[in-house]
């Protein structure tokens, strides 16, 4: 899930919204089966509140309102300057990871890196997290993107280097290509793939992702105790089915 996916006003993305009363009626029936609020903590690394409006739009607030409404505690972690967030006893947490939507050079910065850190730290300590990875240009240069190689010890490999593109008719003989994906069928089996079945789904920049065969260390100086899963425990939320019109594109930056 790209970063551009998460902010308010960045841009073309669109959400299914619904009926906006149904997340407060499902709010209402979920307080009366749980006794506990369960936390949904985004984790950054800017200088200031990602919870409030920014000029740039570099903000969350509509996705933080979204979830209020749903009866769900939003907190943020910025690793820069505040202090991570304590839940209560028996509180359902989950971490969303917001990596910076721009990087001034190729490599992480030092307040990227620090992001990069918390995040593994989260992982290696079996905390729930959405964590996204974007395009990158760094295996162009034979390096490894550092928000991929977070990924290996959960038992799955990504292809930062290309952007899955799709070409759509908009007139006869005439094709628009756009860098995002749109679905209204998830593809999977999980649980949670019914309940995205049926709603429009955009997923912008994406980037292939595949069940890795192995998180094993791969002699490549990762600590072995990184390796959290393997291929058999990742499922699939969401699948992009192979398509006409639909291919991966190393290009993807370029003209």
């Amino acid at each position: 899930l790209p970063r551009v996916a998460l902010d308010a006003g960045a841009g073309s993305t669109s959400f299914d919204r619904r009926f906006e009363g149904e997340q407060v009626i499902g709010a209402a029936i979920r307080s009366l089966l749980v006794d506990t609020v369960p936390m949904a903590v985004f984790v950054h690394a800017e200088e200031g509140s990602i919870l409030a409006s920014r000029p740039d739009a570099t903000d969350v607030v509509g996705l933080q309102r979204a979830m209020e409404r749903s009866g769900i505690d939003v907190r943020e972690w910025g690793i820069v300057r505040g202090e991570r967030p304590v839940a209560e006893p028996g509180q359902p947490v989950a971490w969303i990871v917001v990596p910076p939507l721009r990087r001034t050079e190729l490599t992480p910065g030092p307040a990227e890196q620090r992001l990069i850190d918390a995040a593994r730290s989260l992982l290696v300590a079996g905390e729930p997290v959405l964590l996204s990875v974007n395009p990158s240009r760094l295996p162009q240069f034979r390096q490894v993107e550092p928000w991929a190689r977070l990924l290996d010890g959960i038992g799955v490999a990504s292809d930062a280097s290309r952007v899955l593109l799709e070409a759509t008719p908009i007139t006869a003989g005439e094709f628009a290509v756009a860098a995002s994906i749109s679905l209204d069928r998830s593809g999977g089996e999980h649980p949670l793939s019914g309940v995205l079945d049926g709603q429009r789904l955009t997923l912008p920049v994406p980037v292939p992702l595949i069940a890795a065969e192995s998180a094993a260390d791969d002699g490549d100086g990762r600590d072995p105790g990184e390796a959290m899963a393997t291929a058999d425990a990742v499922d699939v939320v969401v699948a992009v089915e192979p398509a006409a019109g639909r291919w991966l594109d190393a290009e993807w930056g370029s003209g």
